[in-house]
């Protein structure tokens, strides 16, 4: 069982910020899903972004993957933590299940331009950094062993 809390450091100190990623699987074919941002490079990386202030780790996660992708997901596990020095972010990735699609014909938005299933030998070449390091640092990627991920109050 994973439980975080919000991260508030010293007076005059910035506070961790944390942001979260889904890593949404297509078992059957072994295929994980991706967007494509329109900024910084228009590099491909796992659906998310950053937690607002006061929001659930689990909401803030469900709440992005549905801005970015139109899926209502439900967070299965927590896969992977990466920490950024800066910005001091810790980035939070959690394997995921679909649980429905808003829209069957979901349209791109400003900030995502596509979106799509690669299998682990077709990932796109252009990916982002976090990306990049799961996918080097995971052997098992992107079926890794999950810690069971549940909020406790």
């Amino acid at each position: 069982m994973v439980a975080i809390k919000p991260a508030y450091l010293r007076k005059g100190m910035r506070r961790q910020r944390f942001a979260v990623f889904a890593i949404i699987t297509d078992a059957p074919n072994g295929s994980v899903f991706l967007v494509q941002r329109r900024g910084g490079g228009q590099q491909w990386t796992l659906p998310g972004g950053k937690a607002k202030r006061g929001e659930t780790l689990r909401d803030a996660l469900q709440r992005e993957v549905l801005e970015e992708t139109g899926l209502i997901i439900e967070p299965i596990g927590l896969v992977a933590m990466i920490e950024w020095p800066v910005p001091r972010e810790t980035r939070l990735c959690f394997h995921c299940r679909v649980l429905r699609a808003e829209s069957l014909t979901w349209a791109h938005t400003e900030e995502i331009m596509a979106s799509g299933y690669f299998s682990p030998s077709e990932l796109p070449t252009s990916r982002s950094l976090a990306l990049r390091i799961l996918v080097d640092r995971r052997p098992d990627w992107p079926f890794a062993r999950a810690i069971p991920f549940d909020v406790v109050g």
